[in-house]
């Protein structure tokens, strides 16, 4: 028992005294530790490439080469020490001062532990730039330390204005169109539409045409196979180009219009809306309609001209035959009437005188149906058989010696009757070719 009572007070001690000696080891594990912390901590806030600076209040107190850069200065001296406010603009882009929002801004962030937002930071070399700001609070020997990270945003900015810029614009351009712009949905509900549309369809606001049209089939086409077979077209093509059609207005009356239209999909292809433009062209229908009816005037118009001209031909026509008819009359009744007696005169024995007037007359009787002659042919011409059958042989071309020789006369009588064919067909004192006219009568 004695034994036992000295050993248990003996091991008791041992522990005890081995108490102290753990717990300083482990506090010099713990330093080792935070050392290595520290050393990490260190590391990271050197080496990392986004600009890192701490905030001890409303100064700095420390910052990286990172932010060394991007603020243009080559010591951390010329940026230890500064407060926010010291590199901003006075003025923020939103019309904020800078010092005031700078201080709202450090508050919120001690008060809740971080905050993050967007800003305009001027550098050492005056060029403004957006950052993204984090502040976070980390303990550091018992103080609240704001833990500080810029990231550069200009050029997202740049886009964000130039997008801003575009959609302005494109809004600029679909409220002052003097076109109709729409969108449509696939189910065919209309989704947009300018101030033009709205007018042109008679609704006094882009929401009241909306709100108003449900079904666009039905509430806007006139004809329904027109909307199939613009459907159709962009179910193929994917757009429509000049295409024409009419629509209702709110008071159900109607207009023209010319569409162009395609679809817009998504990165899948899958139909996201379907936009375009519409055109009034009522009037110029309204002009291809007048346009149209004047010519089916004119060409009804020229219907009975042809028709009248028609008639007038055949007047002509007759009126030329009646001519021709009393011509022939007139050449018959003289050759039937007349020239019989005058040739039975000439074979009386008259005096001189009586010859004389016998003569003229029968001249003056030539030269009257000479014209009517050359018409006529030589069918009423007052020729003898034998002239005729002269004037024949003249038309064959044949020669003086060879009409001669063929008829059995001499030369000399061939001259004679060809000297009276030509006297009898007015050609006495005109240099005529005798063969070339014979031929010229039918």
């Amino acid at each position: 028992m004695n034994d036992g009572f000295v050993e248990k007070p003996y091991d008791e001690l041992e522990r005890i005294n081995k108490k102290p000696l753990q717990e300083k080891e482990n506090y010099r594990q713990m330093e080792i530790q935070l050392k290595e912390s520290e050393e990490k901590f260190r590391l990271l806030f050197e080496k990392s490439t986004e600009p890192i600076l701490l905030l001890d209040g409303d100064t700095y107190i420390d910052c990286n080469e990172a932010a060394l850069k991007f603020m243009g200065c080559s010591r951390k001296e010329q940026l230890i020490g500064l407060r926010p406010s010291d590199t901003l603009p006075e003025i923020q882009p939103n019309g904020c001062r800078s010092s005031e929002k700078a201080q709202e801004l450090i508050d919120i962030a001690l008060k809740e532990g971080s905050v993050r937002f967007e800003w305009l930071r001027r550098n050492f070399e005056g060029k403004d730039i957006w950052i993204d700001v984090s502040l976070t609070v980390i303990p550091i020997r018992g103080r609240k330390i704001l833990y500080t990270v810029w990231r550069d945003i200009t050029e997202r900015k740049r886009a964000e204005d130039a997008l801003k810029n575009a959609e302005k614009k494109y809004r600029e351009i679909f409220e002052n169109a003097v076109e109709g712009i729409f969108q449509i949905a696939p189910g065919g509900r209309l989704v947009s539409a300018n101030p033009a549309l709205a007018k042109m369809a008679g609704y006094d606001s882009p929401e009241e045409l909306i709100n108003g049209t449900t079904d666009i089939m039905r509430q806007l086409y006139v004809n329904n196979e027109d909307y199939e077979k613009l459907q159709e077209q962009m179910r193929k093509k994917g757009m429509v180009d000049a295409f024409e059609t009419k629509i209702y207005k709110k008071d159900r009356s109607t207009l023209w219009v010319s569409i162009d239209a395609h679809a817009v999909r998504d990165e899948n292809g899958e139909v996201l809306f379907y936009e375009g433009a519409v055109t009034d062209i009522s009037k110029r229908k309204q002009t291809e309609k007048k346009l149209e009816m004047r010519e089916k005037e004119l060409e009804q118009k020229t219907k009975n001209l042809e028709e009248v001209n028609a008639a007038l031909k055949i007047l002509l026509r007759e009126r030329e035959n009646d001519k021709k008819e009393l011509e022939d009359k007139i050449v018959n009744n003289v050759k039937t009437l007349i020239t019989p007696y005058i040739q039975k005169l000439k074979k009386c024995r008259l005096d001189v005188e009586a010859t004389t007037y016998l003569e003229i007359i029968d001249a003056n009787l030539n030269d009257i149906v000479s014209p009517f002659l050359q018409k006529a042919g030589l069918k009423y011409a007052r020729l003898t058989s034998k002239e005729l059958e002269i004037a024949n042989l003249i038309k064959k071309g044949k020669g003086t010696k060879e009409i001669g020789d063929l008829l059995h006369i001499s030369e000399g009588t061939i001259k004679f009757h060809r000297n009276n064919i030509r006297k009898k067909l007015g050609l006495l004192k005109e240099k005529v070719n005798l063969r070339a006219y014979l031929m010229s009568l039918k």
